[in-house]
């Protein structure tokens, strides 16, 4: 059974991600991670970063709506017009 609370290193947390160093620490810098530094070491939970990942595709997704809802206004006031 796969541990759920599983601490990661900075290092772990860059292959984990499949980003480089400068990368990670930018978004460790920015908080848009969540994370722990211990003295000058850093240490991130794994369920962290998958809520963050899930956080930010949700987010994504409903950007995704909106623009469609937006696409689908747009065709119909195009449509509007050309009725006219």
């Amino acid at each position: 059974m796969p541990e759920t609370n599983e601490i990661l290193t900075f290092a772990e947390t860059c292959a984990y991600l499949r980003l480089g160093a400068p990368k990670v620490r930018e978004l460790l810098n920015s908080k848009q991670i969540p994370h722990r530094r211990i003295g000058t070491r850093i240490r991130i939970h794994k369920t962290a970063i998958d809520e963050w990942m899930m956080a930010d595709r949700a987010e994504r997704v409903g950007l995704a709506g909106e623009v469609e809802g937006l696409a689908r206004q747009l065709a119909e006031l195009e449509k509007k017009i050309e009725r006219r």
